[in-house]
């Protein structure tokens, strides 16, 4: 439950981040609405895809779904380097200009970091 959950939120954040970077939706609503230019915002949201795909493969060794280049703990403690990064991405989407950072990203992140701490915690894949 815990790392179908994780990764089903990941992949709905992926998804937002195609859709902003296609133009589908405005680009103000990631980046604290900062963004001025389409190659600030090709770099930030190429940036942003490649991060989420990493924290997906993370949580998908640790589900024991993937082989791991890695040993378990060495995962764990990235699963803990993730949940500072939702933390900090929590207070940042808090700080947010636009109403949809504050009232749906912030959230979402917050429970990320809770979904990442408990696949830190998790003693067996799972």
């Amino acid at each position: 439950m815990i790392i179908t959950s994780f990764l089903a939120i990941l992949a709905a954040l992926f998804l937002f981040h195609v859709l902003v970077l296609a133009g589908r939706l405005p680009a103000d609503l990631v980046w604290g609405g900062r963004v001025q230019t389409r190659a600030g915002l090709i770099a930030l949201e190429g940036f942003a895809l490649v991060l989420l795909l990493g924290m997906a493969a993370v949580g998908m060794i640790k589900a024991g779904w993937l082989q791991a280049p890695a040993s378990i703990s060495t995962v764990d403690y990235i699963l803990w380097g993730i949940s500072a990064f939702f933390a900090l991405s929590t207070v940042g989407s808090l700080a947010g200009r636009q109403r949809f950072e504050r009232v749906f990203l912030a959230p979402l992140a917050f429970i990320l970091m809770l979904l990442s701490m408990a696949l830190a915690l998790l003693d067996t894949a799972g």
